[in-house]
C-alpha cells in the first residue's frame, strides 16, 4: 500500500501566496517518492509575452469569468478580433490554446477550493464553472490524475 507525502499545510498557503507550483507524490511506506500524482500551480495567469493588448484582454476576460460558459466567438468579439486572429495570437502569446487556458484557470481554482475550503465538490464544480459534478470529476481526475477527494485528503491530511 503507498501513502501520500503530507506537508505542512502553512507552508503550502505561503507557496501558493508567492504563486509556486506545488506537486503530490505517491510514496512507499519509507517515505520515498515513487511517481509524481499531479502538479497545480495557483498563479495561472501567463507572463511572458503577454504584451499583446487583445491577450492581455482575453486572459484578463477568462481569469473574471472562467466560471461563465465562455467560448471563442464571444471572447474574440469582446476583445474586438476576429476569432481566428484571437486564438493565433493567444496560443503564440501562452503557449496553450483559449480553451486549454480556460480548462487550467477553471481546474486550479477547484484546486484552490479543495484544499482551502470545506465546500462539498458539488458547489466547487459549480464554482468552477461545471453545473454538471460528473463531467468535472472526469476533467478534474484527467487534469491532476486523481479524483476531487483523493486530492483534497491528500493534501489537507496533517
Amino acid at each position: 500500500m503507498h501513502n501520500f507525502i503530507v506537508f505542512d499545510k502553512t507552508e503550502a498557503e505561503k507557496a501558493v501566496e508567492r504563486g509556486e507550483a506545488m506537486a503530490l507524490f505517491v510514496v512507499d511506506s519509507e517515505g520515498n517518492p515513487l511517481r509524481k500524482v499531479s502538479a497545480v500551480n495557483y498563479s495561472s495567469t501567463p507572463k511572458e509575452k503577454q504584451h499583446n493588448k487583445y491577450v492581455a484582454k482575453a486572459v484578463e476576460y477568462i481569469e473574471e469569468n472562467y466560471y461563465k460558459d465562455i467560448r471563442l466567438d464571444d471572447l474574440a468579439r469582446f476583445c474586438d478580433v476576429s476569432s481566428s486572429h484571437l486564438s493565433r495570437l493567444f496560443t503564440a502569446a501562452t503557449g496553450t490554446t483559449v480553451t486549454g487556458y480556460i480548462l487550467s484557470v477553471r481546474m486550479n481554482r477547484a484546486a484552490y477550493l479543495l484544499v482551502n475550503t470545506d465546500e462539498s465538490v458539488v458547489n466547487i464544480a459549480r464554482e468552477a464553472g461545471y453545473p454538471d459534478c460528473g463531467y468535472f470529476h472526469k476533467h478534474f481526475r484527467s487534469f491532476f490524475g486523481v479524483t476531487p477527494l483523493i486530492y483534497r485528503n491528500a493534501i489537507t491530511l496533517s
